[in-house]
């Protein structure tokens, strides 16, 4: 599985707001959502995703968390800390929505 995130250095991207000097680019952080189970399959299914999405990524202008919005950790507030430790510049949030939850159908 191949994903790519195109434009991650284009000027309307950049937090600098002009042309990256040669070489350099943007780091930017991914934040994976989940919506958290209290199943440890389901846990494991969403890390599975996770890593097959991480994988994916160039790890020079990405880095990759996990988090769930409730039942099981880690949070998105420690997901986002992670990322931001690890010196990211632009925050990108994608759900990793793999069912309906019990409450929404």
């Amino acid at each position: 599985m191949a994903f790519a995130f195109s434009g991650a250095n284009s000027p309307d991207l950049n937090p600098h707001h002009g042309p990256l000097p040669k070489g350099e680019v943007v780091r930017s952080g991914v934040l994976l959502v989940g919506h958290g189970t209290r199943s440890e399959q389901g846990r494991r299914q969403c890390q599975t995703l996770a890593e097959e999405v991480t994988a994916g990524l160039d790890s020079q202008r990405f880095a990759a968390e996990l988090a769930y919005l409730e039942m099981t950790s880690p949070t998105m507030d420690g997901g986002v800390a992670r990322l931001v430790e690890r010196q990211i510049q632009r925050l990108i949030v994608a759900p990793l929505l793999l069912f309906a939850a019990g409450h929404a159908k």
